[in-house]
């Protein structure tokens, strides 16, 4: 898999399990929670070094993201904050897609540049296709564009051929720091 990582220290920079552990031991739940705005999304990217399929909106999901495979927080799985990272531009959306301009990229040849939005309230999280190519996908079922749903922690999110789990923050700590101090638990 081609590296998307450039650190924990750029702010919407999707990190490894390797680097989120590590700071999930260096923050409180609270602190962890604020740098990834509270919730993440958490998967993994497909490799494309083989034949890349050619992908449409009708594409059935190829790279299914197991339950079990989160659960385990393997080390190939990335942890992408939901949080504004970069500009004021739709300054009440953060943003994912492809381009570097986006809050969150997602490097993968099935994401449109600009794929999706996701909008944060005081009634939840909310996540609309933003007129992609391969389409926005919320526990499988598509989203027209600019159809706007409600996910919760526990909701698979695919843009493209790209499938997340989205989790809170506060969760994702916890259980990174089960995996990092496996000898803690009783």
């Amino acid at each position: 898999m081609r590296s998307q990582k450039s650190g924990p220290a750029s702010a919407g920079a999707p990190l490894s399990i390797a680097e989120a552990a590590q700071l999930a031991l260096e923050h409180t739940a609270e602190s962890f929670a604020a740098r990834l705005g509270g919730f993440a999304f958490l998967g993994r990217v497909p490799d494309e070094t083989g034949e890349v399929p050619v992908w449409t909106f009708r594409t059935a999901l190829t790279h299914r993201l197991e339950a079990a495979q989160v659960d385990a927080l393997g080390d190939d799985l990335i942890v992408m904050g939901v949080i504004k990272a970069k500009t004021a531009t739709f300054a009440r959306h953060i943003l994912v897609g492809r381009a570097a301009t986006n809050d969150i990229v997602v490097r993968h040849s099935s994401v449109s540049k600009l794929h999706a939005r996701v909008r944060k309230t005081a009634q939840g999280l909310f996540v609309a296709d933003a007129g992609s190519s391969n389409g926005t996908f919320v526990d499988d079922e598509a989203l027209s564009p600019n159809d706007e749903r409600a996910v919760a922690p526990g909701a698979r999110v695919r843009f493209g051929g790209c499938a997340f789990e989205l989790v809170s923050a506060a969760s994702l700590h916890a259980r990174l720091l089960r995996r990092a101090r496996p000898e803690e638990e009783t």
